[in-house]
């Protein structure tokens, strides 16, 4: 028997504030997309996505349409471009340049509904906030990088409509492209080979 949705996991469960949160973060990396057209980093990158051929998903305020995977690629590219996309403080995560892409995508290969589309954002972002808040600062993981195949899961399967138990089988496909914590240095005054001292630890989004 089908089981209800999770709570907060789908847009209708949500309260009104989140919601209009949910809003603002979708316009958001809409606008930030397209101020990263204007980057000539982004516009290489986006280059060498076209290379690898063409497809059926639009890439936002771009000419160009590519295969899903490239296409998100781009999509979260022009996003993050000037890195002044949403960060949340507790997790200290980028939700928007993993979570808008994939839902978009998601979208354009399944002929999905504006519905769908805002309930794979809502669990996208509750899946990749609520991941980061319990795995917290680990050493060498970036946590945006290190979690977003787990979210990106999560957001294409409901946006496909698929019910739970299998958006959950989606995650555990993609939790071998998560990326695993290095194993901590013996010591913060450990020296290189070199003689200098080794990098501190990264907890960044």
């Amino acid at each position: 028997m089908e089981t209800q949705p999770a709570p907060n996991r789908r847009w209708a469960s949500v309260h009104d504030r989140d919601r209009e949160q949910l809003r603002q973060l979708l316009v958001d990396a809409l606008a930030l997309a397209a101020a990263g057209t204007a980057s000539q980093d982004a516009d290489r990158v986006l280059s060498g996505l076209a290379s690898l051929g063409g497809g059926e998903v639009r890439v936002p305020w771009t000419d160009l349409a590519l295969g899903a995977p490239q296409a998100v690629a781009a999509t979260s590219t022009l996003i993050h471009a000037w890195d002044f996309d949403d960060t949340h403080d507790e997790a200290v995560v980028h939700t928007a340049s993993v979570v808008v892409p994939v839902a978009l995508a998601a979208a354009a290969t399944g002929r999905a509904t504006g519905m769908a589309v805002a309930d794979g954002i809502t669990t996208g972002v509750h899946v990749l906030s609520r991941l980061a808040r319990l795995t917290g600062p680990r050493h060498g993981v970036i946590r945006t990088a290190g979690l977003g195949s787990l979210a990106a899961a999560a957001t294409a399967a409901t946006v496909w409509g698929l019910p739970d138990h299998q958006v959950e089988h989606a995650m555990a496909l993609a939790l071998g492209a998560a990326l695993a914590p290095e194993p901590a240095r013996p010591s913060s005054t450990a020296r290189s080979p070199s003689g200098s001292s080794p990098g501190s630890p990264r907890s960044s989004a």
